[in-house]
């Protein structure tokens, strides 16, 4: 659960040449991009660049133990799931047991990649490991099942290397990680936030865009709502151009925009409540087969409190956020 810049630095060099998989942990918890109060991210499953394996059971359920993925498509991942309950393996004394663990499921998918891997015609295919990556983690209809502890059901895809093998790659390109910032307080949250003191209003919005299969070209992101009360601005985002398995954080950390993707402006009275809901459509087509589309839409509501201006010895008003604040996400930092 400690994160070493020195670690992300040597794992990502090794990912040009190799593909690596990471067990999730199993600790019950989820990733910190799913903004649960006990979420902590494992390494290095948690790296982009690495494939992280969840523990499922033989009825397609993520185990109870199992760390998981809380806000899917985001900078912070666990790909999928594999079998990693009662397995069946080596154990000391020249003898077998079962045991149970995501470092049960882990090899599983190492092995399937090694398998995949040895089956792809390297000489006629753009690039093998990302080729690999995304034939594993998005191949198929198989999932596992996962409940947050917020009532949602999260789905995940499960290792079935028969679809690995015969499934035709594809472009899919989704949005993760909806995430909104009061532009004169800097508070930040996900669904719900407190405004002090009536007026005009401003919020950013950031996300990510998860290019998870193929590589993909004209990739654009359209923010609308159907309130007329509310104003997006900016509200194409036109992007291009995206590797195969690869992510872009359109949000608040270090390397992105301070501001976000859009922003949204809109009038407000104290002692009020304002509900919103917002439309992401994201599309993109395969690249070298224009033809190839893939389209997704997701709706996100956000709701804002609008209360009197809270004073203290007449200084300026206090700004708070909402109970579902968060701060921004940025690449940790090393830990000593």
């Amino acid at each position: 659960y400690v994160e070493s810049d020195i670690i992300w630095d040597v794992m990502e060099k090794a990912s040009k040449k190799c593909i690596l998989v990471a067990a999730a942990g199993n600790d019950s918890l989820s990733n910190t991009e799913g903004a649960a109060q006990n979420a902590k991210d494992v390494y290095p499953a948690a790296y982009p660049f690495v494939i992280g394996v969840m523990a499922e059971d033989k009825n397609g359920l993520v185990t109870s133990w199992s760390n998981y993925d809380a806000e899917p498509h985001s900078m912070i991942e666990y790909e999928m799931s594999a079998p990693g309950l009662d397995i069946l393996s080596t154990s000391v004394g020249k003898k077998y047991a079962y045991m149970s663990g995501t470092s049960m499921a882990a090899p599983m998918v190492s092995a399937a990649a090694a398998i995949l891997y040895a089956s792809v015609d390297k000489d006629n295919t753009d690039d093998p490991l990302k080729y690999v990556v995304g034939q594993l983690t998005q191949a198929g209809t198989q999932s596992s099942v996962k409940t947050n502890v917020d009532g949602r059901t999260i789905r995940y895809k499960s290792l079935n290397i028969a679809d690995a093998l015969d499934t035709e790659p594809q472009v899919k390109v989704e949005i993760g990680n909806i995430r909104f910032k009061d532009a004169s307080g800097n508070g930040m949250f996900r669904d719900e936030y407190t405004f002090y003191g009536g007026g005009k209003k401003q919020l950013y919005c950031g996300f990510v865009v998860d290019n998870a299969w193929s590589r993909a070209g004209d990739v654009a992101v359209k923010v609308s709502s159907a309130d007329g009360a509310v104003q997006v601005n900016g509200g194409v985002i036109h992007i291009g151009k995206m590797d195969a398995c690869s992510k872009r954080d359109l949000g608040f950390g270090d390397e992105g925009d301070k501001n976000g993707a859009i922003s949204l402006t809109f009038d407000t009275e104290t002692n009020r409540s304002y509900t919103f809901l917002l439309t992401f459509e994201i599309s993109g087509k395969m690249d070298g087969k224009e033809e190839v589309v893939s389209q997704k839409t997701v709706s996100k509501t956000i709701t804002v409190h609008v209360k009197e201006a809270e004073t203290k010895n007449d200084a300026a008003p206090q700004m708070h956020t909402g109970p579902a604040a968060l701060s921004s996400p940025t690449r940790p930092n090393i830990t000593a």
